[in-house]
């Protein structure tokens, strides 16, 4: 009996450093994945600032945004790793955009697209991720044919709706209906006066990136509706966030 106790307290005793060494990796993991995450997002902002603010050369953006990219891609899989890679492949798509590389610009927003819905498969109540995948939808009407656009047009659309329903201070989620709005035709559901409305709402956010979208696509609002006395307001205000903003720039000449 003695003996029979004694194993007994030998193994419980190898259970209680198994479970404590199990416990301590799992802490350490977790530490690690909380100090990758920051340092991602760190560098995504910093790389998306660079690029909305015309500083430094693209190339150094790109690098900038591929260093976060590397830091996300140490995550464990989860739905916030899915996101915000899914946030880097948008910024790229845009950059690429902007220089005119239609192809790679496509895939971008392309990849950006399958890892915001990756997201959602681990998150179904994850706002911004639908938010994302809404943005992604957007951008990509402009690479696809009509039979894309009558198709993934309306589901960009309720994918904003979607975000703003899950999470009612998803101000980001606002601005991206307000821009449906504004872009779309109206066979496809497109409504400035609408567009507007959504884009005010959206600038009670305190995030100064999500005021200075809403500042620009109200510029561009009013620019449509030929009132260009409002549409200098909110590009004025657009250019306090980001002075160097050559879509500030572009705007403020089309004022001119």
């Amino acid at each position: 009996m003695r003996k029979l106790g004694k194993l007994l307290v030998k193994s419980l005793t190898v259970l209680l450093l198994l479970g404590c060494i199990g416990f301590s990796w799992a802490y350490a993991q977790s530490e690690q994945d909380m100090s990758d995450l920051e340092q991602g997002k760190t560098l995504y902002f910093k790389g998306r600032n660079m690029y909305y603010n015309a500083e430094n050369t693209i190339d150094q953006i790109r690098a900038t945004l591929g260093l976060s990219k590397e830091s996300f891609a140490k995550l464990a899989e989860s739905d916030q790793k899915y996101y915000w890679l899914s946030q880097v492949d948008f910024t790229l798509g845009e950059i690429s955009e902007v220089a005119g590389n239609k192809k790679e610009a496509a895939q971008e927003f392309s990849q950006s697209n399958r890892l915001a819905q990756k997201a959602i498969d681990y998150n179904d109540q994850f706002s911004d991720a639908y938010r994302l995948l809404a943005d992604t939808y957007m951008r990509l009407l402009n690479y696809n044919g009509p039979l894309y656009t009558m198709s993934h047009g309306p589901e960009a659309l309720r994918m904003a709706k979607k975000a703003f329903k899950i999470d009612n201070h998803n101000y980001t989620a606002l601005t991206s209906e307000g821009m449906y709005y504004i872009s779309a035709p109206k066979v496809g559901g497109g409504n400035i006066k609408k567009g507007i409305a959504t884009l005010e709402k959206a600038l009670a956010s305190k995030d100064s990136f999500d005021r200075f979208i809403a500042h620009i696509w109200l510029g561009t609002a009013y620019l449509k509706e030929k009132n260009k006395t409002k549409a200098l307001k909110h590009i004025q205000l657009a250019r306090e966030i980001y002075p160097n903003s050559s879509w500030v720039k572009e705007l403020l000449e089309q004022c001119n």
